[in-house]
Parts: C-alpha cells; structure tokens; sequence
C-alpha cells in the first residue's frame, strides 16, 4: 500500500504523474512556472534500491497492460457479434450527440415496405392532394428532362417559374410529410428541404445567355438538377404505395 510518506521529490519538470495503478495526479503548484515532480520511491537510503523499486513498478505496469491487451483481444474472438453490436451502438450514439441535426444517420433504404405509416393520415383529403400534386410535379420535371435533351437551348427557367410555386409546393410535401412517424422523418424531412433546394438551384443555373444560348458547362449543370429534382422526387414518392 503505496503512501504519501512514500513519495519524494525527485525533480522538477512541467508534466504530470501518473502512478502505475493508471490513475493521474494533479501536480501540487510550488512556483509560478515549476511543479512539483513525484516519484515512488521505496524506503531505503541506498541508490541501487530506488532504481530497483522503479524496475519493479515498471515491470507491474507492462503486466497490467499485457493483460488488458489479451483481454480485449479474448472477448474479441470469443463474442465477436456482441462486439460489433457494442461499438455500432456506441458510434450512432456519438454520431447523433455529435451532428443533431435531422437528417444525420439515418438510414438511405427506407421504401414503403420498410417505413411505418399511419393509414388514418392516409386517407386525410389533403393528404391526398398534396400526393397528387407531388407526383403532378414529379411529371413535369420528367416532361421537361425529355425537351432539355432534345433542345438544349430550351427556356428551362422560365418553364420552372411557371410549373412550380415554392410555397404551395413546400406545403404539399409537408401535407404528405404527415403520414410518417417521428424516426421516419428525420430522414423525408432531408427529402423535402433537398426537393425545393433542387427548384431553387435548377432556376439559378437554368438561365440563358444575352444571345439566347447556354455554354456547354451550363448545358452540363441544367441537366445535372435536372436529374437530381427527378431523383428527389421519385425517391420521395417511392416510400408511399402506388406511387
């Protein structure tokens, strides 16, 4: 049983003891820049004894940490799903401390099969509405795929303007957003900010030059949104049956 009266002052640096039992102490303030370095060191006048206490105690702290190696390694081989469950677990915990924000681990392969939800909310008139809208919208972008790809040059963002009204579109997809359990839209909600940032993007770069043309780069990012507001869309209405 190690004691105070078993510490002496070896020397001064600016660290921190740790003892070989694993646990750090605080060093105890003397001057302004110096602290007060403690050592174990074993009763006896003699040199040679200091050193061979220190051996010792050197020698105990490799043991406990071999030790401790070959456990963790054990229960490694001998439970190695309970392991993994262990460290997944503990990983979404940290992930979602971490990053709270909706959104943030969750699962990409939710589909009607898989997600839950509320067959009363289903069978809401506005609930209905705003799918049939949602899937009206869905239509649109397709049709306007389709032209874009013959004519590269076509007024796509003028076509935006006047196929898609942000605020009655954000109310439509909250309308179809009810449906789904609390878990569940942490994820469609993601869904639903990524669709009318689509909108907004596909406006932006959709715009043609003073001579009525588009530069080769911004025929590549109209297409680009283009088939992101469809997969969006399509990836939204999948997790709704008949969709």
């Amino acid at each position: 049983m190690l004691t105070l009266r078993a510490l002496g002052i070896y020397s001064f640096l600016p660290c921190q003891v740790k003892l070989f039992s694993g646990h750090g102490k605080k060093l105890s303030s003397k001057y302004t820049h110096k602290f007060r370095y403690h050592n174990i060191c074993m009763k006896g006048s003699g040199r040679g004894e200091e050193v061979s206490s220190i051996a010792r105690l050197q020698q105990q702290s490799r043991r406990v940490f071999l030790i401790s190696v070959a456990q963790f390694a054990l229960l490694g081989l001998l439970r190695p799903k309970e392991a993994v469950a262990a460290e997944e677990s503990f990983a979404k915990i940290w992930t979602r401390r971490v990053f709270p924000k909706a959104g943030y681990n969750t699962p990409e392969s939710l589909t009607s099969e898989t997600v839950q939800i509320d067959a009363e909310a289903m069978k809401d008139p506005q609930v209905k509405k705003g799918l049939e809208n949602l899937r009206a919208y869905r239509k649109k972008v397709l049709d306007m795929c389709s032209a874009f790809q013959k004519d590269p040059q076509l007024e796509i963002q003028q076509l935006v303007r006047d196929n898609f009204n942000v605020a009655q579109l954000r109310d439509d997809l909250n309308k179809a957003n009810r449906v789904f359990n609390e878990e569940t839209q942490i994820t469609t909600d993601r869904f639903v900010r990524n669709i009318l940032q689509d909108v907004d993007e596909l406006e932006s770069v959709s715009g043609l030059l003073e001579d009525k043309t588009r530069t080769p780069r911004k025929i590549e990012n109209t297409q680009k949104w283009l088939k992101k507001l469809y997969h969006d869309f399509d990836r939204f209405l999948a997790l709704y049956p008949e969709s």
